[in-house]
Parts: C-alpha cells; sequence; structure tokens
C-alpha cells in the first residue's frame, strides 16, 4: 500500500431547513419576497449586460469551406462604454457600471455585500462555459443567439463570512441583508446525525474546519440555506490498484454485497429494515390520501378546506420522513463500504449491477447514494467506477 500525499482541505456545502420562531412568523412573507427580488435583479442585470455586448458588437463575414458564416463579435470595451455611459458608473470589475443602479434604484434596502453577491451571480454565470460547446463561453453564445438568457430561478443570496457576519449558535442561524426586514434569526430544525457532525464543527470553527459563505434560499415557499464550508482531508493509507468491488444482487437479505482482497472475508448489508420502513411510510400515506378524498374538493361548496389542509400537512410530514430517513440510511451505507475500503486499503471502489431508480419496488434515490460514496472515497483519496447499470425490481 501506499500512503496519499497530504492534501489541502476538501471544499464542501450542507444544505439544512430554516423556521421561524412563532414571535418571527410575520417575516415569512417578506422573506421570501426579498429572496425573490434578489433573483428578479440577477435577471435585469443579466439582460443589461446582454444588451451592452450587443450594442457595442459588430458583424463579422467569415468564409469557410466556400461559405459565408455572419457572425456577432462583442467588444468587452465598448460594451463597458455604453453600460457607463447608460448608469453614469465605470469600473474594472464586470459589471460593476450597475452598482449605483442597483444600490439607488432597483434594491436600496439592501446591505452593500448583498450587491456584491448578485454581481458575482450574473458575471459567473455570463463567462462560465457552456456544457454542450465546451470552449464558448454562455455570454457569447447569448450574444449569438444560440443560448437564451440564464435563469435565475434557484438562486439565493450570499452571505461571505467576511463582509456579512453570518452568525451561527447552537441551533440558530442569524443574517441580516435587507434594511426592511431587519435581522432575522432562523431556528434549525432537528438534523441528522451526518448533518449535525457537519454543522456543529462549522459553527465552532473546529481546526481544519473553515467555514465559507451561507446562501439563504428557498424553493416552493419552504426556507432554507447552503452551507459552503472546507473541511480537512483524510489522510488514509489506500491504494488506487486494489479494488472493493460492491454487487447488489436481487436479494433482500444480502442486497449489498462487499468483496476485496483474498484476506477480506466480505462484508453484507440487508435491505430489510429499509423496505419495512417503507413499507410503513406508504400505509401511512394511503391511509391519509384516503381520508382525502373522503374531505371532498375544497373548490365545491361540500369540501371541507380544514380537514384538506390539515391532510395535506400531514402528507407532506411523511413525504418529509421519507426524504430524512433516505438521506440517512445513504449515508450509513456508503460509510459502512468506505470504512471496508479504509480497513482493506482499497482506493477504487467498483459498483456492479447498481441499481437505477428503485430498492426492491419502491423509489429510491441512487443518484445520492452515489454522491455520498464519491465525495467519501474523495475524503481519502479515493474514488468510485460504476460497472454496469441495472434497474432492480
Amino acid at each position: 500500500m501506499r500512503k496519499k500525499e497530504k492534501k489541502e482541505n476538501l471544499n464542501r456545502s450542507l444544505k439544512i431547513d430554516l423556521a421561524l420562531p412563532n414571535e418571527s412568523n410575520h417575516l415569512y412573507r417578506p422573506i421570501l419576497n426579498s429572496i425573490r427580488k434578489y433573483r428578479a435583479v440577477a435577471r435585469k442585470l443579466f439582460s443589461a449586460c446582454a444588451m451592452a455586448e450587443m450594442a457595442g458588437a459588430s458583424i463579422t463575414t467569415e468564409e469557410k469551406k466556400g461559405e459565408s458564416n455572419i457572425k456577432v463579435k462583442p467588444d468587452n470595451e465598448a460594451s463597458k462604454l455604453i453600460l457607463a455611459n447608460a448608469f453614469g458608473t465605470d469600473g474594472k470589475a464586470h459589471l460593476y457600471q450597475l452598482r449605483t443602479y442597483v444600490r439607488k434604484d432597483l434594491a436600496p434596502e439592501w446591505h452593500s455585500f448583498v450587491w456584491d453577491s448578485v454581481r458575482q451571480d450574473v458575471s459567473s454565470r455570463w463567462s462560465s462555459p457552456d456544457p454542450e460547446f465546451s470552449k464558448a463561453k454562455r455570454g457569447w453564445l447569448v450574444t449569438q443567439g444560440v443560448r437564451a438568457l440564464a435563469r435565475f430561478m434557484h438562486i439565493g443570496i450570499g452571505f461571505p463570512i467576511a463582509t456579512a457576519n453570518p452568525k451561527m449558535d447552537a441551533h440558530t442561524l442569524s443574517l441580516k441583508w435587507d434594511s426592511t426586514v431587519g435581522p432575522v434569526s432562523f431556528v434549525i430544525p432537528r438534523l441528522d446525525a451526518s448533518s449535525y457532525f457537519i454543522w456543529k464543527n462549522i459553527r465552532d470553527k473546529v481546526d481544519g474546519w473553515e467555514p465559507g459563505t451561507v446562501y439563504l434560499n428557498e424553493r416552493d415557499g419552504k426556507i432554507f440555506a447552503v452551507l459552503s464550508y472546507k473541511c480537512p482531508f483524510k489522510n488514509e493509507k489506500v491504494d488506487l490498484k486494489k479494488e472493493l468491488v460492491v454487487e447488489f444482487p436481487e436479494d433482500r437479505n444480502t442486497f449489498i454485497t462487499i468483496h476485496g482482497p483474498k484476506t477480506f472475508s466480505g462484508d453484507v448489508l440487508s435491505s430489510e429494515e429499509a423496505i419495512g420502513w417503507l413499507n410503513e411510510l406508504l400505509q401511512i400515506s394511503e391511509v391519509y390520501k384516503m381520508r382525502l378524498s373522503a374531505v371532498g374538493n375544497t373548490h365545491k361548496k361540500w369540501g371541507d378546506t380544514v380537514a384538506h389542509d390539515a391532510l395535506v400537512k400531514k402528507l407532506n410530514k411523511v413525504t418529509e420522513r421519507r426524504t430524512n430517513g433516505q438521506k440517512t440510511r445513504n449515508h450509513l451505507w456508503t460509510r459502512r463500504i468506505v470504512e471496508n475500503a479504509i480497513r482493506t486499503g482499497c482506493g477504487t471502489i467498483i459498483l456492479k449491477g447498481f441499481p437505477e431508480r428503485e430498492l426492491f419496488g419502491h423509489p429510491w434515490s441512487w443518484y445520492q447514494f452515489k454522491n455520498f460514496l464519491e465525495y467519501k472515497m474523495n475524503e481519502i483519496g479515493g474514488r468510485v467506477n460504476l460497472e454496469l447499470v441495472r434497474k432492480v425490481a
């Protein structure tokens, strides 16, 4: 076995749901509006950037294989001048010309760091490589009419540790970004063991753990935060040439079977507990669905709106339990696999017969499982190879 060289700290992120204390419930709608306004301002800045690039561009003709290709050639310096003339500000940083426009006209209630956050969000999307045309930047493709304007439907407000000073206490996250909203102390609901371990290390700034930027976001009315952070690289003795094979046979009792070197007797994980738990949740949700159909349509006079809303909340709770439980089990299973890899010194994991979508008839996030396994192996300097994809019935 060979020892991996020591690496820099690893960059990671943690998503946590946020709740408001009872005395702050009146802030729920203003907070949602603030996040959605942030996205709207980002779209407006991107549009202004695109129009300035187009206005400062020249139309060129290229002869290629006997054909004439007409292209729009943006001039970055000309677009900067256009923005400066339109908004009265100049600067070296990309989109800096729009600073006064945002701070005074679009969002005067924002703290200064929010402007920096939205500028970086727009700038990164403008200059990011395109997934299809890897050598082209998205902004250039927009000016050619090949790509539509960037979407900002799911971005969140960035709170850098240095400038925004987000405060992390026992089970609260305090943020301040909008003068009309004021300081907000969000409550962090109960976390699973793995997430709490990460949160505690970030919060307490344990040696080797370094908090980065906090992103305040929402989706479908649910407020959450994504915390970027750095954590120590686990310098384990693993050899990339040694392989640990993980198979997924169609047997509930030996659902995950782990093989390794000859000196390793192997390991087996059962799915019976997970299937029993899934069946229980399915029965509970079926009962709620039957009751929901019995209360009637809320748009009709005979529909019971109060009972309907109460049952919808219960169904959402079941869905939340399922999501959290699935995440916990994926963490436990992948941790067990990685512990075997460390024990045997194997730096490469081979997945054979990897499921696609189901766990014996129940929907399951195997994509999440694979992500968890990959980042855990990456932390010890290992890797994961997918040999075969198969759907488990």
